[in-house]
């Protein structure tokens, strides 16, 4: 990479044409569909939740936005359709760009969160004024190339380290599991339901602690959060019974959850663990089609729900073979990145 490039500062209106984003109705729209809803999060890539574009709503695609309120200064690239919330502008290249440059521009634009806050909030003509440091070429117009180039190396250098990791965990994993017969359980038998606690949004202090809610995405943390309640727990698999029903992830870090979410916990100290949990997310996951919005996933069904689970020679769970099913799967995912990583 030439050391020796140059630097200049450019007003963001230079660069890109300005579109504030339409889309609302968030709390009340369709939470599915093939477009993705951009709101001014701090995470996910500014994505709420996929949706249908309703009526007069400007569809985008290939672009960055960067969030006017709520999280401001974030700024996210999105090579997917999608539409925005009134709280993100949308900013669409002057030049023909590619997505390693667009990439390029994003990582500067996010420089802007260290400026703005709640407290001042990115009007759009305070955007199109705010000045950008970016490399110049010979004619002291921004230099595509080096960007490009640039976002190539460090893109190299993660997959290279990417490729190495998972190169050393795939060694240690066990070899491929056999064949076991299967019989039902129920849920009441095999682990513990335990409560989460109510917290709402107006209450949540912002924090580091994760915050489980009913959510289908993000491992289902919802927030991140300074409080704490009884519902604090690790080592768990958090299950919706309400909103996004049935859906459930492991969490091996210290959360606290919201009160739409169960925890189970084995009662065998045997299977508590990575493995077992996911074994048993999968098996309660076959379930989803059972439940719906208005059949909730409640703390007596779901004990009286039954899962199928493997069992050893005398009838027993055979948790050895879950461990090493989960393992087996966790390896060809392993092989399968290394795979991609390699032929790129």
């Amino acid at each position: 990479m030439n050391k020796e490039i140059r630097w200049a500062t450019f007003e963001i209106g230079e660069i890109f044409s300005f579109t504030r984003g339409n889309a609302g109705q968030a709390n009340s729209r369709m939470k599915t569909g093939p477009v993705a809803f951009v709101s001014a999060k701090d995470s996910n890539n500014g994505v709420a939740f996929e949706t249908t574009s309703l009526k007069n709503e400007q569809i985008f695609s290939d672009c960055i936005t960067v969030n006017n309120n709520g999280s401001v200064g974030y700024s996210y690239y999105h090579p997917y359709e999608f539409v925005g919330s009134s709280d993100v502008t949308i900013l669409e290249p002057k030049y023909n760009l590619n997505k390693l440059q667009k990439l390029f521009l994003t990582t500067i634009l996010n420089e802007l969160r260290n400026k703005y806050s709640y407290g001042y909030k990115i009007s759009n003509y305070r955007l199109k004024k705010q000045k950008i440091l970016l490399p110049i070429d010979k004619d002291g117009l921004p230099h595509w190339q080096f960007m490009e180039d640039y976002i190539k190396q460090e893109r190299q250098k993660l997959v290279d380290k990417v490729t190495e990791y998972y190169k050393n965990k795939v060694t240690n994993l066990p070899i491929q599991a056999d064949y076991r017969e299967y019989r039902e359980f129920w849920l009441d038998d095999i682990v513990e339901v335990k409560s989460g606690v109510r917290l709402t949004k107006a209450n949540q202090e912002i924090g580091k602690r994760p915050f489980i809610g009913a959510s289908d995405s993000n491992n289902g943390i919802t927030n991140f959060v300074n409080n704490t309640n009884s519902s604090s727990d690790r080592n768990i698999l958090g299950v919706n019974y309400n909103g996004s029903v049935v859906e459930n992830f492991y969490h091996p870090y210290k959360a606290i959850f919201s009160d739409d979410v169960k925890r189970l916990e084995f009662k065998d100290v045997r299977l508590r663990n990575k493995y077992g949990y996911l074994f048993l997310k999968q098996s309660i996951l076959m379930q989803k089609e059972k439940y719906t919005y208005g059949y909730k996933f409640n703390a007596d069904r779901m004990r009286r729900q039954k899962i199928v689970l493997p069992i050893n020679s005398t009838g027993e769970i055979d948790y050895l073979f879950m461990m090493n099913t989960m393992r087996q799967s966790e390896k060809n995912l392993m092989l399968n990145i290394i795979d991609y990583y390699e032929a790129k």
